[in-house]
């Protein structure tokens, strides 16, 4: 064999090969005393019966050959090296592609005789197929195994038997830059979905990373699908690892805006179920052996029975009263009364009484204002306590979103491994 070729897409072996025939013919043999000792005469093959030998599992009528001499040898031995080209139809299976590896098979035989009248058998000096040629040449494709077998079979037709010569060639496809192409780029993807999971869930880029990441995938198997062969039979494996990962890249996008919406639902101020907080804090927290569980406490959501909004807005007016208080400095000339320096007279007891009661309603208004002093001190710790509590809510979500992100980390990471051992194909 000089040189192969393997149409994947049109399912055909293409090979160039010098065969080698020899036959006894009596009728064909002389004497060579009586010839001045000439033993061997060359001639045309068209002057010489030569056996139909064609190959049966051929994917074109026409068969390519260059006319050689025929070798007459005086015992009525002939020998006919002829060069021909065969296309051979070939199955292909594309399963593992691109280290996949075929088995391509030749069949000979004659066309018009039966076994009685035609014995086909290998050559004692060639019982195997000569490809030493071939290895010299470089092709896609490596030989990695070859062999050849005499079958006799019987057809309903005739009772004669047939006989046929069968050469298998196994084919392995050499590791070419295009497969490289493929197989690399897509493990380097699959490992960066994981990092969606281990972006912050505060970062808006989350999603856009995983989208990327899809686009990615798609302009992959669309090169997948002009570089493999197209077949009924078998689909590619790594074919259903691309169509894999775009589903798990699909869910992350899923997954990752249910984290995001999670860790900014402390915004509206509503507190963690206890279901969500028992599944997420107390139980994956473990599981994963974090600490984050320590950084919270515990609250319990009848805190949270009236919103915390309203109290904020409560306690707006008397901050509003604390500002403006002010508490007038009584002078102790202004403030202090002595009832001697007032006369006993009856018109100056009315004074002193008038007196009074003017200095009685100034002390009413400035215990007023003390009362709406210490409400607004009081309401200025309780917002303390409330904003200190929507931190703290806020911290619970985020601590829920964080749990979850490792969650699917860690699920992610088991999905992209599993995938890699069952449906990544196998390069040995």
């Amino acid at each position: 064999m000089i040189q192969m070729d393997l149409d994947e897409r049109e399912h055909m072996l293409k090979t160039s090969v010098w065969c080698r025939y020899r036959w006894h013919d009596d009728y064909i043999a002389w004497n060579p005393g009586l010839f001045d000792n000439l033993t061997s005469v060359r001639l045309s093959s068209q002057k010489v019966w030569i056996p139909d030998i064609m190959l049966y599992n051929t994917a074109d009528t026409q068969q390519l050959e260059r006319d050689a001499l025929i070798i007459l040898y005086h015992n009525g031995s002939i020998l006919w090296i002829p060069h021909r080209m065969y296309l051979s139809s070939c199955a292909i299976d594309i399963s593992n592609f691109p280290f996949d590896s075929q088995e391509c098979t030749m069949t000979f035989g004659s066309w018009a005789y039966h076994g009685n009248e035609i014995d086909l058998h290998f050559m004692e000096t060639m019982d195997q197929m000569d490809t030493t040629e071939l290895e010299r040449n470089s092709t896609e494709w490596d030989i990695i195994g070859k062999s050849e077998q005499r079958k006799i079979q019987y057809y309903d037709c005739c009772p004669q038997p047939y006989v046929t010569l069968i050469f298998t060639l196994t084919l392995k496809r050499k590791l070419v830059f295009s497969s490289f192409i493929l197989t690399l780029p897509c493990i380097f993807l699959a490992c960066m979905t994981l990092v969606v999971f281990w972006l912050p869930p505060e970062r808006p880029d989350r999603t856009s990373l995983a989208m990327s990441l899809f686009s990615s995938f798609l302009l992959l198997l669309l090169i997948l699908v002009e570089a493999a062969p197209p077949t009924a039979s078998s689909v590619p494996t790594l074919g259903v690892y691309y169509c894999f990962n775009m589903v798990l890249i699909m869910l992350s996008i899923f997954l990752s805006t249910v984290v995001i919406n999670i860790s900014r639902r402390g915004d509206a101020m509503e507190p963690v179920p206890t279901w969500l907080k028992t599944v997420s804090i107390k139980g994956l927290a473990r599981i994963f052996c974090s600490k984050i569980e320590a950084r919270t406490k515990s609250i319990t959501s009848n805190s949270f029975t009236s919103p915390l909004r309203k109290k904020a807005k409560n306690c707006k007016k008397s901050n509003e009263r604390m500002r403006a208080f002010r508490i007038t400095h009584i002078e102790e000339d202004h403030d202090e009364i002595e009832l001697e320096d007032f006369p006993k007279s009856p018109t100056n007891k009315i004074q002193m009484l008038h007196c009074l009661d003017s200095h009685f309603l100034m002390v009413k208004k400035h215990l007023r204002e003390i009362e709406g002093a210490v409400d607004a001190l009081n309401c200025t710790m309780k917002e303390k306590q409330t904003s200190k509590e929507i931190r703290q809510l806020k911290l619970e979500w985020q601590i829920v979103a964080m749990t979850l992100d490792r969650f699917f980390f860690i699920f992610f990471f088991i999905a992209i491994v599993s995938s890699l051992i069952t449906l990544f194909p196998r390069p040995f």
